[in-house]
């Protein structure tokens, strides 16, 4: 008799009216509203503030060449730049006149982390109802990730559009045409790295969709047409305009990087300050509304976070690739844990302490380091003093919240508060992080320096590979030269001059046999060395038109 009161109670409990179907965002404009403003706070502001480092500035130089199967930069082809990355950049300099900026490199990327993160909140609404889409935005829009955007941090989200959307119809209606022309896209993008970042998951995920082996067969093979598709079109694409080589040497370069044992490490810090959310997973309280749906979708992102994390560390080349479908896994389950946190009153008190402690943990940690340091600029550097003076009222404000939420033992406070600490990151950056690197370590002052004393789009020939951070600065394409001979070839029928920047050294030995070259002007780089830009023979533009010298 006892045993069949227990089952009764648990056939009861399965059949709350909480753990009905959840219902998908559809025409909830409140929240579509909600994740507008998120957008436009985390990403759209100051989307184009921080200065390209130099994997990012080949991308831009890439962009004012001819689109191929490899990016273009210093005149001749660039193994890790792949077609589905050139052309959303490419696409966007015809757009500003064919001379590339920071728009170019940065604009393509958050409008692909725009364009993700409202899938995914799509998606979450639709598993665990539309509190958690917009608990996605907050933990997607508003993390580390996509408030830098930069490769600094190693986000692609260019390539991690058709990684993630890959993996996300996989997971949710199994292999097919439409994961497939994803994996297909993803391989142009970024070659076999994030193709294999789909593939391997696909061994230890579920597949509750396909229901005999027949239909799996039949799937599969239709998944694999569009990837066999891309890569023998690329392929050929190749072999028409380059050398075996250069093919050759595109798909082994992954190979040549080191394994990247730091990866975990990086992906939690992309989505800070969400992802130690995540962990509130294991609690049984979390999971005890969610559908069978619900708990099958969890479970399936976290062998994905799994294999990612496996594969990616281990193999050389796919680190890339898989840092950001891993943080993407991890943003969709702190986003269902956040739903549980706000709605559900059958929580337990250690589920509950472990939330008001990690939101009391990343305020006081974001209390200790941004107040001082804020007071610290505000005082020293009046270039910062306003945003310094800002960030020190969030801080102090993110402080407070945490230390009511503890007081209180009140989870949504804890949440409110971690919500604060994204906000003062998202400050942080604006105002100190971005404006300090351009100071720093942008080439932005020292390229356009030299830019303006050359036509547009001409280029600027060089016997050395400058920095790429520099040559994109510049806003002209780059063309190196084996020597001062093989200038004469690269001579134009307009007889306007060609432009040459030298080390003050090389111009003081030009050969007597190649053209020869007058000094324009000579520049002094940050370390103080001289630069001579100098120019052939020819005409000289003047504001009248060219003039023979």
């Amino acid at each position: 008799m006892p045993g069949e009161l227990t089952t009764v109670a648990r056939r009861l409990r399965r059949l709350r009216v909480d753990a009905a179907e959840p219902k998908p965002l559809g025409t909830n404009f409140a929240v579509w509203g909600i994740l507008g403003a998120l957008i436009l706070g985390f990403v759209v502001l100051g989307v184009t503030g921080l200065d390209p480092n130099d994997s990012e500035a080949l991308l831009g130089m890439a962009s004012s060449e001819p689109l191929g199967p490899l990016g273009q930069a210093f005149g001749g082809w660039e193994p890790s730049l792949w077609p589905g990355q050139v052309l959303p950049a490419r696409l966007w300099t015809l757009g500003l006149g064919g001379i590339p900026n920071a728009a170019t490199i940065r604009w393509p990327g958050a409008i692909a982390g725009i364009l993700l993160g409202l899938g995914l909140a799509r998606r979450s609404s639709k598993t665990f109802g539309p509190l958690a889409g917009l608990a996605f935005g907050a933990t997607w829009f508003g993390s580390l990730a996509l408030i830098d955007r930069s490769d600094w941090l190693g986000v692609d989200l260019v390539l991690g559009l058709s990684v993630v959307a890959a993996l996300d119809r996989i997971i949710t209606k199994g292999p097919g045409v439409v994961a497939g022309i994803w994996a297909g896209v993803a391989f142009l993008t970024g070659g076999w790295p994030p193709l294999a970042i789909i593939l391997l998951p696909m061994i230890v995920l579920p597949s509750r969709h396909l229901g005999t082996i027949s239909k799996r067969g039949r799937s599969s093979w239709r998944m694999v047409v569009p990837i066999a598709l891309a890569v023998v079109g690329w392929s050929l694409w190749m072999f028409k305009v380059a050398r075996v080589e250069v093919w050759a040497a595109s798909l082994a370069l992954p190979l040549t990087k080191k394994p990247d044992w730091t990866l975990a490490l990086s992906v939690f810090a992309l989505g800070l300050p969400w992802t130690p959310l995540a962990g509130l997973v294991a609690f049984r309280s979390i999971r005890g509304d969610w559908t069978d749906e619900a708990r099958t979708f969890v479970f399936s992102w976290l062998k994905v976070i799994g294999v990612c994390l496996a594969s990616g560390t281990i193999v050389p080349g796919l680190s890339s690739a898989a840092r950001l479908p891993a943080f993407a896994g991890l943003a969709i389950i702190a986003a269902a844990v956040c739903e549980r946190l706000w709605q559900s009153s059958r929580l337990s008190k250690a589920a509950g302490r472990a939330t008001i402690g990690i939101a009391l943990t990343l305020g006081l940690l974001a209390a200790a380091i941004f107040i001082p340091s804020t007071i610290f600029l505000a005082s020293s550097i009046a270039y910062y003093r306003l945003p310094m003076i800002l960030l020190s009222i969030f801080a102090v404000a993110t402080f407070l919240t945490v230390s009511v939420s503890a007081i209180l033992g009140d989870r949504r406070v804890a949440l409110g508060g971690i919500f604060a600490v994204a906000l003062c990151l998202k400050l942080a950056h604006a105002g100190f992080v971005a404006p300090e690197w351009n100071y720093r370590f942008g080439q932005g002052p020292w390229g356009r320096a030299i830019g303006q004393w050359i036509p547009p789009r001409r280029p600027i020939y060089s016997t050395l590979r400058w920095p790429s951070t520099f040559a994109f600065a510049s806003g002209h394409p780059f063309r190196v030269l084996e020597n001062g001979w093989h200038l004469e070839h690269f001579k134009r029928g307009d007889g306007l001059p060609l432009h040459v920047l030298l080390l003050e050294s090389e111009f003081d030995h030009w050969p007597s046999s190649a053209p020869k070259l007058y000094k324009v002007h000579a520049f002094h780089d940050d370390h103080g060395q001289v630069r001579i830009l100098a120019r052939t023979e020819g005409k000289v533009l003047t504001l009248s038109g060219p003039i023979d010298e």
